[in-house]
């Protein structure tokens, strides 16, 4: 489809939507996303890892069975099965490794925790790698970094650097084409001023070792902490000259298709567009959180989906 501009590219999912299904579903749900004109997908995450042991698990996992808390959860065809469909249809996929919930309590800030959770990180991609790029060469496109930064201006990015440089070291081994893709959230908690924001970021964009190609994609924030628009672009500029230091990175921008804090529900095609009118003037590529879980009804379509089919046609919505 020659779709109408701004549009999306690429969408999030969790696993607690999909983890079960097994290849045809997601065959089915691909289809969907490219009937959107959605070609990429980023799997959040693919483990559960509190403070290094791992809870939860999206494929068959040595690492994992000897490094596990006493109850771990295991779906061995999440990630498998994605690809699989994937490179049937065309579709780009990120691999989200590891998260842990201490993350948002400031266990970063611990030299042992964060060598924990690399050494979990870095074990998943070796393990990933091995089992599925050469099987789906086309489908394994890139890694995204699940740990979700934020505009802190308390030095948190020193720690943030230090935990995505070990990282970085060890993808760049692997499989130096492979980018990595995060997506860091403006707080409606700290209530910065986008020149606090700019500063940040500078500050962590000087600190990381980030490779050619490497995508820097902010969520924009519109609907977990309910800015307005306008007061978004402010910070979004500003996130887009410290992004700017650093040329050779890509940025993107997560275009939040929800409302409220919990995620509520879907938010009005109206307000997602002016969303994607906003970012489009500072972004190579928008994606979103998410059309698969707000768009889709899992897998079948629903209004929104039929509405945004609309807008890509320039049939109004």
């Amino acid at each position: 489809m020659e779709a109408t501009t701004p549009r999306l590219e690429g969408t999030f999912v969790q696993p607690s939507l999909v983890d079960k299904w097994e290849t045809a579903q997601w065959e089915e749900h691909y289809d969907l996303l490219l009937e959107a004109g959605i070609d990429i997908m980023i799997l959040q995450w693919t483990a559960m890892t509190p403070n290094g042991d791992f809870s939860y698990v999206g494929y068959d996992s040595a690492y994992a069975a000897d490094h596990t808390t006493p109850n771990l959860r295991i779906r061995p065809n999440y990630v498998g099965s994605a690809l699989e469909a994937a490179e049937k249809k065309g579709v780009k996929v990120f691999l989200g490794l590891n998260f842990a919930d201490e993350w948002w309590s400031g266990s970063f800030r611990n030299d042992d925790w964060i060598d924990s959770q690399v050494k979990a990180n870095n074990a998943m991609a070796d393990e990933l790698y091995n089992k599925y790029k050469r099987k789906y060469p086309n489908a394994f496109y890139g890694w995204y970094w699940s740990w979700e930064m934020y505009n802190d201006t308390n030095g948190d990015e020193k720690w943030w650097a230090k935990m995505l440089n070990k990282a970085l070291s060890h993808f760049t081994s692997l499989d130096k084409s492979l980018p990595v893709l995060m997506s860091p959230f403006i707080s409606g908690y700290l209530n910065k001023t986008p020149k606090e924001t700019g500063l940040m970021w500078k500050s962590f964009f000087d600190l990381t070792n980030f490779r050619a190609g490497d995508i820097f994609c902010s969520q924009d924030s519109v609907g977990a902490s309910g800015y307005k628009i306008d007061f978004i672009e402010q910070h979004v500029a500003e996130m887009k000259k410290a992004a700017d230091t650093k040329p050779y990175v890509r940025f993107w921008i997560n275009i939040e298709n929800f409302s409220g804090k919990s995620g509520e529900g879907a938010a009005p095609l109206e307000r997602v567009v002016r969303q994607m009118k906003m970012a489009e003037k500072y972004a190579e590529k928008l994606i979103t959180f998410s059309y698969s879980h707000y768009y889709l009804s899992a897998l079948k379509p629903n209004s929104y989906h039929e509405q945004y089919l609309k807008y890509l046609k320039g049939e109004g919505f």
